[in-house]
């Protein structure tokens, strides 16, 4: 009978061990079971985010494979009809897929018109305004922009590498917090990729659009007396100069 009661006693106590040993949290439930079973998950996809974040702001170097070049040219021509030799460069420049971009006119005496032509166009598009007058000047700029170029196609790729993680980021997001911290980083990168491609469009059509600007003077027409005084002008300088 003793023996029969110290194993009951054994069995309550061991019982009542068994009960008390609960998680910290308070639930008795086994430890291996969490309260919230996604909770794990959700965790994840906060540390995926933050993993997101920290390397969204870092971009890669891409290589540089073509050279980019912004040119522009300048010609002032002469002609006794501004008007005439407007419409002839007018037609040149159409001719050659180019468009008007700007237009200024001074009075009668001279008329400064803006052009943009296809890059592939700008050599013969500027001999062939050279033709519509008296050539007076010709200048010709160029820009590499090669290493700017890559710098912000590159940057504005990873941009939106970036925003296509965290849309994938937001279809996995459970909790609130989730949600708020993903599309508040969606809604920064936007902005920046709003802003870079706009940058990049710029420049882009910088290296695609070459400028051209044409001056067109009217040619003046001397009379009596400045025929007279370049004679003049003429036998003088002969005086001191023979070649």
């Amino acid at each position: 009978m003793k023996t029969n009661m110290l194993t009951i006693a054994s069995v309550v106590a061991l019982f009542s061990f068994g009960c008390t040993t609960v998680p910290s949290g308070g639930y008795a439930y086994d430890s291996f079971y969490s309260i919230n079973p996604s909770s794990h998950a959700n965790n994840a996809i906060i540390e995926s985010l933050d993993a997101e974040i920290a390397e969204g702001n870092g971009a890669e170097e891409k290589p540089q494979s073509d050279k980019y070049f912004i040119w522009s040219g300048s010609i002032s021509l002469e002609h006794k009809d501004v008007a005439v030799c407007e419409e002839e460069v007018i037609n040149a420049v159409k001719a050659l897929s180019g468009t008007i971009k700007a237009k200024r006119n001074y009075e009668d005496s001279c008329v400064s018109i803006d052009f943009l032509v296809p890059n592939t166009n700008f050599d013969k598009c500027m001999d062939d305004i050279k033709q519509c007058g008296t050539l007076l000047s010709e200048r010709v700029f160029s820009e590499d922009v090669t290493a700017n170029y890559v710098d912000v196609q590159s940057r504005l790729d990873n941009l939106i590498k970036t925003r296509d993680k965290y849309k994938a980021l937001l279809d996995k997001a459970q909790t609130v917090e989730e949600i708020l911290k993903v599309e508040r980083e969606l809604s920064r990168v936007q902005s920046e990729i709003d802003a870079k491609q706009a940058v990049f469009n710029a420049l882009k059509n910088d290296v695609t659009q070459y400028e051209i600007n044409v001056e067109i003077n009217k040619k003046k027409i001397k009379g009596p007396l400045g025929y007279l005084f370049s004679g003049i002008e003429y036998v003088v300088v002969k005086l001191f100069i023979w070649n």
